[in-house]
């Protein structure tokens, strides 16, 4: 049980330093957060993408590894996986 107040406590602590600049993000995602998982939804693709990369990069910031993501929207979710497989493609060759 330490280990769940732990993380939360660092996930909060993440999400305050972006309180002010995207207050809508930090709303969305503290009552989206699940254990370790961000269960949610949006109203379109664009908006889903747009809180999937603002997480993404945000958390990724504060040293969280992106694992895994899910959508039932078939198209967006091709979209992200070649751009996932294409930023780690980059990643690679610089390392």
């Amino acid at each position: 049980m330490q280990s769940i107040t732990t993380l939360n406590a660092t996930l909060n602590y993440c999400l305050y330093r972006y309180r002010e600049v995207d207050p809508e993000f930090v709303k969305k995602l503290k009552e989206s957060f699940y254990m370790d998982d961000v269960i949610t939804s949006e109203q379109n693709s664009d908006k889903v993408r747009s809180l999937y990369e603002k997480a993404k990069a945000r958390l990724t910031d504060a040293g969280f590894r992106h694992s895994k993501w899910l959508t039932n929207d078939s198209d967006l979710a091709e979209k992200t996986k070649q751009k996932e497989k294409k930023q780690s493609s980059s990643q690679r060759k610089v390392s």
